[in-house]
């Protein structure tokens, strides 16, 4: 059935109750319908249609909820918006708007948006491309655009044109001061202070774990690295993380690298020793304080104190095996001292013309002091020996054989715990024994003498 002009027939605005359309209504007066209204094919509207209120606004005023459904299909459209008017250029857009009451003044107020744009003109031949944006409001300005999603599948949030590296598709937050992206779980609780985040402040970004948990690394599904609740990093292990850092290999190897260039390594070999290798042609410095300690220089000489073999008040192991101690000048400036149970026991001291090697002798180190016993039979049980050295086939006028000595003057004798190892003699320890002797010859020339 098709009406048209119905003030003529049923007045200007009829009253419906129970009414079924079958063919198409076109009514361009106003019509209330008080019950059903059933309309089997097309119903058009030329003003304005309010559901829930007699004074629509807009061309459709609802008030009270509404249910969109079709059941005709799994895969249906259930609600179509258009935006018929348009220019074929970037920037059109159809808009949901979103509206609250306000009592205190009476009227609507935008509280939030959805709105979908062309981000460039469309044409019969050129592709189409559009942007959908999320906006609320906050505050006593109009809604602003919270989020954005563009062509490509991109995501802004805080931001309309989300850029990233590559020109990838992702997600890009942008915020005056620290954008942060933030997980919580049924465990970590929803709080402020509860869950991770990832944070960027200033030129900083922050990854951080608020719990009592780790933050873990990984690559093709394998643990890389973790970084636990007490602040220890282990490289390939995520336990037994007593120290700082923990790296975890079959050859561990730690590269510090300029510029793509491995400059130096850590790492324990094959065969499980512990290597530090400076692959650049400068020193390898130690520092405390900020200020050199030691090094080792481009000829492999380990030196102290000091940039250079011979500076003052240093000392250098040199790369052939000699050592190197040197003092600035003065009298009796100690090169080395000698401890034993935490007590000196000697020292070697020069001057700038002398080398003095000093073993203790200070009374207050001594007790039961008295003249010693005449050497002269010590002297003669020593046997002064010649002989040839087997190392090399040196030969040697005067000297003694450790093992004799040791039965004559055991103080003179390095005798080793383990008897595999060689004996020594120390000469010096001689010395008292011959003054001894040279007095007690003065005295008897004396008399003959006298």
């Amino acid at each position: 059935m098709t009406i048209k002009q119905l003030g003529g027939v049923f007045g200007r605005n009829p009253t419906f109750n129970n009414v079924t359309i079958e063919g198409t209504l076109t009514f361009d007066g106003d019509i209330d319908i008080n019950s059903d209204l059933t309309i089997e094919d097309n119903l058009y509207v030329l003003g304005s249609v309010g559901i829930g209120n007699t004074s629509p606004a807009t061309a459709l005023d609802v008030t009270g909820s509404v249910t969109a459904d079709d059941s005709s299909s799994a895969d249906s459209t259930i609600l179509t918006l258009a935006n018929s008017y348009t220019t074929d250029a970037a920037g059109d857009s159809s808009e949901i708007m979103f509206q609250h009451y306000r009592s205190y003044s009476p009227s609507v107020t935008d509280s939030a948006f959805i709105k979908a744009t062309k981000t460039q003109a469309w044409d019969a031949t050129a592709d189409r491309t559009s942007k959908l944006e999320f906006g609320t409001r906050n505050g006593a300005t109009e809604p602003e655009t919270r989020m954005t999603i563009m062509p490509d599948g991109s995501v802004g949030i805080g931001t309309t044109l989300p850029a990233l590296a590559g020109g990838g598709t992702g997600l890009h937050i942008n915020a005056t001061s620290y954008p942060e992206l933030k997980f919580t779980n049924s465990t970590t609780g929803t709080g402020a202070a509860d869950g991770s985040l990832l944070q960027s402040s200033g030129n900083n970004f922050t990854i951080q774990n608020r719990e009592a948990g780790s933050i873990t690394f990984s690559t093709s599904n394998t643990l890389r690295a973790t970084l636990d609740a007490s602040g220890r990093v282990g490289i390939g292990t995520s336990s037994g993380l007593f120290d700082i850092l923990t790296v975890d290999d079959t050859n561990p190897k730690i590269s510090i690298r300029d510029s793509g260039v491995e400059r130096a390594f850590f790492e324990v070999d094959s065969s499980d020793n512990f290597v530090i290798n400076n692959k650049s042609t400068s020193a390898m410095i130690f520092e405390t304080s900020d200020t050199e300690a030691a090094r080792i220089d481009l000829s492999q000489n380990l030196l102290v104190g000091g940039t250079s073999v011979g500076d003052s008040d240093s000392c250098a192991i040199e790369s052939y095996g000699g050592i190197t101690i040197a003092r600035a000048s003065g009298v009796g400036r100690v090169n080395m001292t000698f401890t034993n149970g935490g007590a000196t026991v000697g020292t070697i001291t020069t001057t700038a013309s002398a080398t003095a090697y000093n073993t203790s002798s200070d009374q207050r180190l001594k007790e039961n002091i008295a003249d010693a016993d005449d050497a002269g039979a010590k002297i003669d049980s020593i046997q002064v020996r010649k002989f040839d050295w087997k190392a090399d086939g040196s030969h040697q006028d005067y000297g003694m054989v450790a093992q004799e000595l040791l039965e004559v003057a055991p103080e003179a004798v390095n005798q080793p715990q383990d008897p595999e190892k060689m004996m020594g003699v120390d000469y010096s320890k001689l010395v008292p024994i011959m003054l001894k002797e040279i007095q007690s010859l003065r005295a008897r020339v004396a008399q003959l003498e006298s």
